[in-house]
């Protein structure tokens, strides 16, 4: 190990160490004589990216270069540029007090973030600059990624991969022939496009970002089409942790639009028709997970990413920025149900229990699905959705709300429990019990519910019915 902490301090109290490289101690692959590395701007910022949206860099190195690091290793990230040599220092085994960030052993990779962008437009010239002040072994750079001001990788455009011919196949060879003008390949990978990074939040004591969730009343929460995922067998989301706290859990929730298929984590009791294996956050960096659905779905009601990081309000977490969103759809054309022979039954199917806690309820393949929520938010929540097949609203008690929307044809019916009779009466017979010391009625007593419908709607008027 190289002797730096007096060639450190010295550092620290110059003024931006001007121009001047700092020499003899360089072990970056492709360093020149003052121990410096350069690389072009150009060479690693995505197209369509503004030099203005760059606000910092991540550094990732190879396998052999991480374990290099682990035994010791400090230098700098400098922004060479016309306007100067804007520097700042990383280290790994050292006086974290010294430097302005450490090397993430987890994510094998240094960053460097600031306040304000890194390059600008005007520079007549600018690169990225590494440095090694002290360390025994050569380190080599994997990738470089551009950040921009929330620590988020900016996107870069993947080069298509080469793809090899495939062997001639033998005209002769009767083996599974393919129908004239149709294809073996039934499925696609489709990008499913998104508004933003997402937010996120705390649910239920957990951290986790929402990428539909209608139910959370916030936009924030919504940053894809449901409709988009029509036909998906598979999902596969790309995000970016930063602001890492301490290790933690990450999976896709989902609920497809007839709660056919649904996932809340590994060893749910609500788990219907999905997979999904989580994966381990052990730093900040970029990572995926993929659900796989056992039919194709029509929409997606719910999804997330989700955690089992554990949190209150007030409390520091991390940020989980979603970068991507693909569906693997199934394209098959659909096979018409063959129809029922003689003396086959018509046993209904019996539906599935409900999803435990808070969690939307699922149920069995019968093409029903049933959500206890307040009625009158239904019925709101379908009329805006749009929907292209009939929702049945039902709900219990009688309020104007839910009269307005039968009337409106938006609900069924309600079940008005007549709580101004059962009033009346009770406040009736306490005046007869005080008056004559019993009421000459039994005991136990019922009052019937009114099925309130479009008949007689307007016969409800804020719980009560006027007969």
């Amino acid at each position: 190990m190289k002797f730096r902490k007096t060639l450190a301090s010295v550092c620290a109290a110059s003024v931006a160490l001007s121009s001047l490289a700092v020499s003899a101690f360089a072990a970056w692959k492709g360093a020149d004589k003052d121990g410096n590395v350069a690389f072009d701007v150009s060479s690693f910022l995505p197209k369509g990216v503004e030099l203005s949206e760059v606000y910092g860099v991540k550094v990732t190195v190879t396998d052999a270069s991480a374990d290099a690091i682990a035994k010791g290793a400090g230098g700098g990230i400098v922004y060479n540029t016309s306007r100067g040599w804007n520097q700042k220092s990383w280290c790994n085994g050292c006086d974290k007090e010294e430097h302005d960030f450490q090397f993430d052993a987890a994510t094998k990779s240094i960053t460097r973030l600031d306040d304000t962008p890194a390059f600008q437009a005007d520079d007549e010239w600018m690169s990225l600059t590494l440095s090694e002040w002290w360390g025994d072994d050569e380190i080599e750079v994997a990738k470089i990624e551009v950040l921009n001001k929330d620590g988020v990788v900016l996107p870069i455009a993947e080069e298509p991969t080469p793809v090899e011919p495939a062997d001639p196949v033998d005209p002769s060879d009767p083996a599974d022939p393919v129908a004239p003008g149709t294809s073996e390949d039934v499925e696609e990978t489709v990008d499913i496009a998104i508004k933003n990074a997402g937010k996120t939040v705390i649910d239920n004591k957990l951290v986790r970002t929402n990428i539909i969730n209608g139910w959370a009343g916030d936009e924030a929460c919504v940053i894809a089409n449901k409709d988009d995922f029509k036909n998906a067998v598979k999902v596969k989301v790309k995000f970016t942790v930063s602001n890492f706290t301490t290790p933690f859990k990450a999976w896709i929730s989902m609920a497809d639009s007839s709660y056919g298929c649904q996932f809340w984590g590994e060893g749910d009791k609500g788990n219907v028709g999905a997979t999904c294996v989580p994966v381990e956050v052990t730093g900040n960096g970029t990572y995926d997970v993929t659900i796989e659905l056992d039919k194709a779905i029509d929409a997606m009601e719910f999804i997330a990413v989700c955690t089992d990081l554990e949190a209150v309000e007030g409390d520091a977490i991390p940020t989980i920025a979603i970068d991507s969103v693909k569906t693997v759809v199934d394209n098959t054309p659909s096979t018409p149900d063959e129809p029922a022979k003689p003396g086959d039954s018509d046993k209904p199917v019996e539906p599935a229990k409900p999803a435990d806690d808070n969690k939307k309820p699922s149920n069995a393949d019968t093409g029903v699905a049933v959500a206890v929520v307040p009625a009158a938010v239904a019925a709101a929540a379908v009329a805006a959705a749009n929907l292209d097949h009939d929702v049945y609203i039902i709900g219990v008690d009688g309020s104007n709300d839910m009269r307005d929307n039968i009337k409106d044809g938006k609900a069924l019916a309600t079940a008005l429990q007549q709580i101004d009779k059962i009033t009346r009466n009770a406040v009736t017979q306490a005046n007869d019990y005080l008056t004559n010391g019993t009421t000459g009625l039994e005991e136990k007593q019922l009052v019937d519910c009114v099925v309130i419908t479009k008949d007689n709607a307007d016969k409800l008027d804020n719980f009560v019915f006027a007969e």
